[in-house]
């Protein structure tokens, strides 16, 4: 067997012994702990609004500062149900650009082409202004993007995403739009889809306000029963890359 999958699944059974589970296998999340708290003078975030929930929600260390592959792994596991292969991945990508350090703080992932990219849905590009923070502009268009006023499809995302590279083509003199930045694009419409809504019938416009705009989950709201796995996201991705 290859020695890097070898030491993916070492990693993988390591991690999940690491945290408490009930008789069931489920990993135990106490709700007390999770309420949204928006982020102080002192406490950074990034360009990745799904990120940036997860610390207001305490998924994730809620200052965004010293964050292990660990708690990004199990921060997404635990509080949005995406899988921990797509955890893991995520999380040897994002140390890997900043030659894996024991911790990151989100606001180092705003480094150009780390996770940060051109052409965001809701956020400037690197070289027009902060990208760790949302553009109101930005979002209202995708949020009127929506064919119907009520859901945001994936569709809707493609189409919101087409006008955000040409106007990028336009006003970035430094855009980069490579495989890598299109492959990332395309995996963000597939996920935000899966683990905020259906696939087949989209994400409800509160809900996208509220994760994309206040980066809070909606009141009530609780990720989905199935688990997020890369089965699920990879050919979705492969759809909408052919769109973009």
């Amino acid at each position: 067997m290859n020695k890097a999958l070898v030491f993916a699944f070492v990693a993988l059974f390591a991690l999940a012994s690491a945290y408490p589970k009930d008789r069931n296998g489920k990993f135990i999340i106490d709700p007390s702990k999770h309420d949204y708290i928006a982020p102080g003078p002192n406490d950074v975030r990034a360009p990745c609004p799904a990120l940036n929930t997860l610390a207001n929600h305490g998924h994730l260390p809620r200052n965004g500062k010293n964050i292990t592959k660990t708690d990004l792994i199990y921060g997404l596991f635990n509080g949005l149900n995406v899988g921990r292969d797509i955890g893991f991945i995520l999380a040897e990508g994002a140390f890997k650009k900043f030659d894996n350090p024991a911790v990151l703080d989100l606001e180092m992932l705003q480094k150009h082409n780390a996770i940060e990219h051109d052409a965001s849905m809701t956020r400037n590009d690197n070289a027009l202004g902060d990208s760790t923070v949302v553009n109101a502009t930005l979002l209202d268009a995708l949020i009127a993007s929506s064919a119907d006023g009520k859901v945001l499809n994936w569709r809707d995302m493609v189409a919101h995403r087409l006008r955000r590279q040409a106007d990028s083509v336009e006003r970035n003199p430094t855009f980069v739009w490579n495989e890598a930045q299109k492959e990332a694009a395309a995996g963000e419409v597939a996920i935000f889809q899966l683990v905020f809504g259906s696939w087949w019938s989209g994400v409800e416009i509160a809900t996208a306000d509220s994760i994309l705009r206040h980066e809070r989950f909606p009141d009530g709201w609780k990720p989905h029963e199935g688990t997020v796995l890369l089965a699920d996201v990879l050919p979705l991705t492969a759809l909408v890359r052919l769109k973009i």
